[in-house]
């Protein structure tokens, strides 16, 4: 998938509303007849309900509130489409696994787990009070944080196209170690979710206040990147020359390259 493919499948899935109403892993194992069900055998029966974007009726499920390790990951590979996913209070880990989700919120409420997201699709991704996050290649709309939500979060590969955080007069929403790969797309000019530099004037900041210089100095390129937009051609001239000889003043090499040769 490209930014142009996800960009569609953003669009598709807006307007899209669960009618069923949401299953939640307690409730689902106080109806079960009979008894003898355990949270695993609700993770399975998740797994065995996810549908297609046509027909998102019932897709809304909510996991609370379990010690137990979990994999979520559609049976059918033709039906991998939830409209809404919740994850609370999880002290294990947990896998999210190749499947599609216009939403995905993740809070712990002081019980905390870790979890890891692979080959996803998200439309928005919500993280409050939570433990450590892995995504890897994985598409993510929007990216919301709140103050101190999240321990370590590593990102390798996939995009995101948006990111709300709070501003640099809170505190951050990280608390351990950040790092996003190069090969994770960011935009570089304001889109249907990005409005402007904002938000990564933001990581900027919070980067900062966890000494981590080299994430500073991604959202700081970033941020310089989607400023362009309101400069003069003069001004865009000049800071392109600046991104090619100090990579937005990440690294000295070309400088020093540059007064060798001249």
């Amino acid at each position: 998938m490209n930014r142009r493919d996800f960009e569609k499948w953003l669009s598709n899935v807006q307007n899209i509303e669960a009618h069923g109403p949401t299953t939640e892993s307690g409730s689902w194992l106080n109806q079960q007849i009979g008894g003898g069900y355990t949270f695993l055998d609700f993770i399975n029966f998740l797994c065995s309900s996810f549908i297609t974007k046509e027909n998102p009726n019932g897709a809304r499920f909510t996991v609370a509130g379990s010690n137990n390790d979990f994999t979520i990951s559609p049976k059918n590979a033709g039906e991998r489409f939830l409209t809404k996913l919740t994850i609370t209070q999880h002290v294990g880990s947990g896998n999210l696994v190749n499947f599609e989700v216009k939403e995905l919120e993740v809070f712990s409420g002081g019980n905390v787990g870790n979890l890891s997201l692979s080959n996803m699709v998200i439309g928005n991704l919500a993280i409050q009070n939570s433990g450590s996050f892995l995504i890897k290649e994985s598409f993510i709309g929007t990216l919301t944080v709140s103050s101190r939500s999240i321990r370590d979060f590593q990102v390798e590969g996939g995009m995101i196209l948006n990111i709300i955080c709070p501003d640099p007069t809170v505190e951050g929403p990280f608390m351990g170690s950040v790092h996003f790969d190069k090969h994770v797309y960011f935009p570089r000019k304001s889109g249907a979710l990005l409005k402007g530099p904002q938000p990564y004037r933001n990581m900027r900041s919070h980067m900062l206040k966890l000494e981590n210089h080299p994430m500073a100095g991604l959202f700081n390129r970033l941020e310089q990147l989607v400023e362009r937009e309101n400069q003069s051609w003069f001004d865009r001239l000049l800071s392109k020359v600046y991104s090619i000889l100090s990579n937005y003043g990440s690294t000295s090499l070309p400088l020093i390259y540059f007064f060798f040769l001249f």
